[in-house]
């Protein structure tokens, strides 16, 4: 079990990152000031589950607010760029690698944890997920059960 939680916190670690290298380009191509430290921002609130990226997004939106409506559509476009692939595909991958999860069962294990107990139960679907694969393969290993 330790190995699939720590296998868990580097995977949430891995994506985070990639979260902020992905916000970091984008500031960068639509001339956000400061964009380092708003990827870093957004890099630490990445580990907040769901609510994390909104929330890095506040202060660069009021950022775009004061440079007018092209960069508030620019921004938009960046923060549904990331969050779309964030969800369907660096989520994904970076789970099933570490995990050893298939990522198709990620994505079901989520949305049906999401529509039975909210965001979170999508939260600790993953992890639990990982520890009772572990505690059925064992019991299966050691031919406890068949």
């Amino acid at each position: 079990m330790d190995k699939a939680l720590n296998a868990y916190v580097t995977g949430q670690l891995m994506v985070a990152l990639s979260l902020a290298i992905m916000i970091y380009i984008g500031y960068k191509i639509i001339g956000m000031p400061n964009a380092l430290i708003w990827a870093l921002f957004t890099f630490i609130l990445g580990f907040i589950p769901f609510i994390g990226f909104f929330i890095s997004m506040i202060i660069p939106s009021i950022i775009a607010v004061s440079k007018g409506i092209y960069m508030i559509i620019k921004l938009s476009i960046v923060f549904i760029t990331v969050q779309t692939l964030k969800g369907r595909v660096v989520v994904p991958l970076i789970m099933s690698s570490t995990l050893k999860i298939h990522p198709l069962t990620d994505i079901f294990l989520v949305v049906t944890a999401v529509s039975y107990g909210g965001p979170m139960a999508a939260f600790i679907i993953v992890p639990l997920y990982a520890m009772v694969k572990v505690i059925v393969l064992s019991l299966y290993k050691y031919k406890i059960i068949r």
